[in-house]
């Protein structure tokens, strides 16, 4: 085994040191590395575009949640929708549908802190969700998947669950000004 000194003596100032390198082809397009963020993990939702500045400025209750249309039968409406032969028949408007639907989304989402809140309806939310028949500055209720705050963000629902409830609910999820918190 060469000693140091050998190894050191075989360099010279003058030239450059060899480098090895991997032969590129000339029509070779650059590689681009991806460096892994903090708070990027691609099996979490995309909740963008986040709300702005301004939205969270002037949140009567300071709050924001991301979360889908639960309007007043949409609960109800789902249930039925996803056990058909079971449910057929049955008034959407029963409140025992409106908190199995809300027991069965916490249960095949595995995600026991979802919870039914009272949001009021924004510009924002009737934009991306034309199908809300109320008017800006009306409540409604709101199925609520995580709140804007760092913690609840970085440990914030699947994209794939969050898919599955958009085929349930027949629309995507917004971020909500929450009015009123509940219990469900």
């Amino acid at each position: 085994m060469p000693s140091i000194t050998a190894r050191m003596q075989g360099l010279s100032l003058e030239e450059p040191p060899k480098v090895a390198t991997t032969p590129q082809p000339d029509d070779a397009p650059p590689v681009r590395r991806s460096y892994p963020r903090l708070t990027s993990n691609p099996t979490q939702v995309n909740s963008r575009p986040l709300p702005t500045v301004q939205e969270c400025r002037t949140a009567r209750r300071g709050c924001l949640y991301y979360g889908f249309y639960a309007g007043e039968l949409a609960l109800g409406k789902m249930i039925i929708k996803c056990f058909p032969e079971e449910l057929a028949g049955r008034d959407p408007s029963e409140p025992n549908l409106f908190l199995a639907g809300l027991d069965f989304i916490r249960d095949v989402t595995n995600r026991h802190d979802i919870a039914i809140h009272i949001a009021w309806v924004t510009q924002r939310n009737k934009d991306q969700i034309p199908s809300i028949e109320l008017e800006v500055g009306e409540t409604t209720f709101v199925v609520c998947l995580f709140p804007l705050e760092r913690e609840a963000y970085m440990n914030r629902i699947t994209q794939e669950n969050v898919d599955m409830l958009a085929e349930f609910f027949g629309t995507k999820p917004s971020w909500w000004e929450i009015g009123e918190f509940t219990s469900l």
